[in-house]
């Protein structure tokens, strides 16, 4: 019921939304967003790779969060608003893995792009290549930390022997993408358009799995010329939106004969005319003190606060039609709703209908029992002011924003002359006119913040450079942080810059050298690839991991052939695993210091086993 669907007290977690069916694992996902953190991309492929354990217990062990990300790094295809990927607290060389599956898309006429989905793709663990199945999950909240109140959509579907229609705006949608991301000045790569491709082709013949009672299932994607969603003609209307505009709310109003309810943040609800407040029967936000005692109450709700879902529900004679997506009540989201005539945003929206018996009432939403426990009756703040001058300086910072995102960014790279082991990073552009009260610092993000450099430099000087770096602190990531040195307003973006000459092809090798330092580190990674994951190991230190499954057979600093035994067993039941571990070693194999890591036992040993298994180098 979507009394059940929109009560907080029903938490649902990315964790749960991305868990496979039984007996299947994740293939591939294309992924899209309004803005991004770099902590949380590097989380996700942790979620993906081990869903029963401890995220963040992974996020602090360097080796488990790199395995993680190298392994799914090339199944996963990213699309976020460019300029909006927020910087990470600190540094860190492992955000480099992050770079092939990361895009920024641009959207014409100063519309941005706002579509929150995962498409998934996840195959029979049998083995079978033709047995996938796939999932929609649509959400109202960014691929950020931030635990707004929001609400989550996930659809399960198979493959069926016959076309399905309702997905055609989708794999619309997903055409649009290279485009989009080629607006921004990054061309998608073949690799991760196979990705698409496949997706889309997939999507073709998916049926999704509604719940008993549900029908005429539609998409919307607003923004990239599909058809707008139109509201219905209806008896009763609820709006839940964090955002809202006089006009949205009039033009949606006027589909509805009979009672209109909406729902928002205080300060949103303070911004609108009494004209248009008034033509809601009921106007309702969150109530701040129970927020504040679930806070106290659970740490689970710790960081839980505000509002962000978009909900649209209507009521027409004994039916209700449930609409729900990325787009607000604005004008930039849901332009002249339906008709065509004003550039939108980049949106989307799924609408399914169902009987009230089945899908439930607007009373059964603002409920008690339901989402009406956490709401209280707006009353406007009488002394609500806006602070002209602080929206003007904001203005001002996203205006320099949008201008540092579409400059013509150059970025290049060459060996040190000190030393021919490190690299000199460089970054020029065009000239970039700023206010005398303004300060802009970048600085890569695998480096600290001292290492920053002022844009204004760039401006005297036409280029900035940052010398001596080791390979794995290359990067095409830059982070840049705005200060407004009157009011201290900060704002904080990275860019992905583009580059006429790839990296070295050694770079990702010697980012998980930074992560396996050792033989310890390697032998320990290779416990935990060969399926010892609940061995505790205290640090690297391998010396008291004498006993167990695998400590007989890798003997001292794991260098026994007996370990050959323990890969054949391996090799049986799941040989992909061993194909993974021979990228690991191909990869390891191109840092320069690789025998720091492999010993040459090792590598003999390994090179048997190959031949034994038939591997070849990928």
């Amino acid at each position: 019921m979507a009394s059940d669907l929109l009560s907080p007290s029903q938490r649902s977690l990315y964790t749960s939304a991305l868990s496979p069916p039984v007996g299947y694992v994740f293939d591939s996902a294309v992924v899209t967003s309004f803005s991004a953190q770099l902590e949380f991309l590097l989380e996700a492929p942790v979620h993906l790779a081990m869903m029963n354990t401890d995220s963040k217990t992974i996020a602090n062990d360097p080796i488990r969060l790199m395995d993680a990300v190298r392994r799914y790094s090339d199944k996963l295809c990213v699309f976020f608003q460019q300029g909006r990927l927020i910087p990470p607290a600190n540094p860190n060389v492992l955000f480099g893995l992050l770079e092939p599956f990361c895009y920024e898309v641009s959207v014409e006429e100063n519309r941005v792009f706002h579509p929150k989905i995962w498409l998934i793709r996840f195959k029979a663990g049998s083995g079978d290549k033709n047995a996938y199945k796939m999932r929609l999950v649509i959400l109202s909240r960014n691929l950020t930390h931030d635990q707004s109140w929001d609400i989550i959509v996930k659809l399960d579907g198979s493959l069926a022997e016959e076309v399905q229609p309702v997905n055609i705006p989708i794999q619309r949608f997903l055409d649009s993408l290279p485009s989009l991301a080629m607006q921004a000045g990054r061309s998608v790569q073949p690799d991760r358009l196979e990705i698409i491709e496949q997706i889309k082709g997939d999507l073709g013949n998916t049926r999704w799995q509604l719940p008993q009672g549900y029908y005429d299932l539609k998409f919307y994607f607003h923004g990239i010329n599909e058809n707008h969603w139109e509201p219905p003609k209806s008896s009763r209307m609820l709006v839940i939106s964090p955002f809202l505009t006089d006009s949205s709310l009039k033009r949606l109003g006027a589909t509805c004969k009979g009672q209109k309810f909406l729902v928002s943040n205080s300060h949103t609800l303070d911004e609108l005319s009494i004209d248009t407040l008034s033509q809601f029967d009921t106007v309702r936000c969150f109530n701040p003190d129970i927020e504040d005692a679930l806070t106290s109450a659970n740490e689970e709700w710790s960081d839980t606060n505000g509002l962000h879902a978009k909900v649209y529900v209507f009521e027409y004679g004994a039916n209700t039609i449930f609409v729900t997506g990325s787009a607000n009540a604005t004008n930039a989201a849901l332009g002249k709703l339906g008709r065509g005539e004003m550039p939108t945003n980049v949106e989307v929206l799924m609408e399914v209908k169902a009987s009230k018996r089945v899908l439930g009432s607007i009373d059964d939403v603002l409920s008690s029992d339901s989402l009406g426990e956490f709401l209280l009756d707006f009353e406007p703040n009488e002394n609500h002011e806006v602070d002209e001058a602080q929206k003007e300086i904001e203005s001002l910072l996203e205006d320099l924003q949008k201008s540092l995102s579409g400059n013509n960014w150059r970025l290049s790279y060459k060996k040190s002359k000190m030393d021919r082991s490190k690299f000199d990073l460089s970054l020029s552009g065009d000239r970039i006119h700023l206010e005398k009260d303004i300060d802009i610092a970048i600085v890569p993000i695998s480096l600290n913040e001292n290492r920053s450099h002022q844009i204004a430099n760039m401006n005297k000087h036409g280029i900035l450079s940052w010398n001596g770096l080791s390979t794995a602190e290359l990067t095409k990531f830059f982070s840049f942080h705005f200060t407004h040195k009157p009011s201290k307003v900060t704002l904080n973006m990275v860019l992905i810059m583009p580059i006429a000459k790839e990296f070295p092809p050694d770079r990702e090798a010697d980012i998980v050298r930074w992560c396996i330092k050792d033989k310890n580190s390697f032998y320990r990674y290779l416990l935990m690839l060969l399926g010892e994951s609940s061995v505790e190991f205290q640090g690297d230190d391998l010396s008291n991991q004498s006993h167990g499954q695998f400590g007989d057979a890798l003997g001292p600093m794991g260098d026994n052939t007996a370990i050959l035994e323990e890969m054949v067993r391996i090799a049986n039941r799941e040989p992909e695993r061993l194909h993974d571990i021979n990228k690991l070693i191909s990869k390891l194999k191109e840092s320069k210091n690789h025998d720091e890591i492999l010993s040459d036992k090792f590598l003999k040993l390994w090179d048997v086993f190959r031949e034994l298994e038939g591997m070849t180098d990928d």
